[in-house]
């Protein structure tokens, strides 16, 4: 168990002295790493979507008081429709462009009957960073193939990225 008798006193050393002693996680230097996570609590958004087309585009709100995030879990299960393939694509911006900057993850084409269930780390300290917009928002594409009555469920893990002082 770990003593607050070597805890430093300014907010910086104080998360460097959380990380390294609680969460094992060395930090060194004299600022925090962009993008080491605050802690290994998970923020987890979960939905359904129905009527969906092959254009359809998703907006998932996130917690206001972090604009970097690491997604570190995926899970899309399509539930019904036409379609039978799905190209899963997760990006910053509404209206991302495929293979641009902004669109973060695309998911190689798969059938329907074999569900995105991905995990994307082992620690909280990795996984794929996202940006939010302006609106607190991400973006998802189911990418169908057809119809325009797909449905499925999502459940997205994320952990909070800090920035450096």
């Amino acid at each position: 168990m770990p003593t607050t008798l070597d805890r430093p006193k300014s907010w910086n050393d104080d998360v460097r002295w959380l990380l390294s002693r609680i969460l094992g996680i060395v930090t060194g230097g004299s600022v925090l790493p962009v993008g080491i996570p605050v802690s290994p609590v998970l923020e987890r958004v979960r939905g359904s979507v129905s009527a969906q087309s092959s254009a359809s585009e998703v907006a998932i709100s996130l917690p206001d008081y972090s604009n970097r995030w690491f997604v570190v879990a995926m899970r899309f299960y399509p539930t019904s429709g036409t379609a039978t393939t799905f190209s899963f694509s997760l990006g910053e911006t509404a209206g991302y462009s495929s293979n641009s900057i902004d669109e973060r993850i695309r998911i190689k084409t798969r059938d329907v009957s074999k569900p995105l269930d991905e995990v994307l780390t082992g620690t909280p300290s990795t996984g794929v960073p996202l940006e939010v917009d302006n609106f607190g928002n991400l973006y998802f594409r189911a990418g169908w193939n057809a119809g325009g009555d797909n449905e499925a469920e999502y459940d997205l893990w994320f952990v909070q990225a800090i920035e450096a002082e």
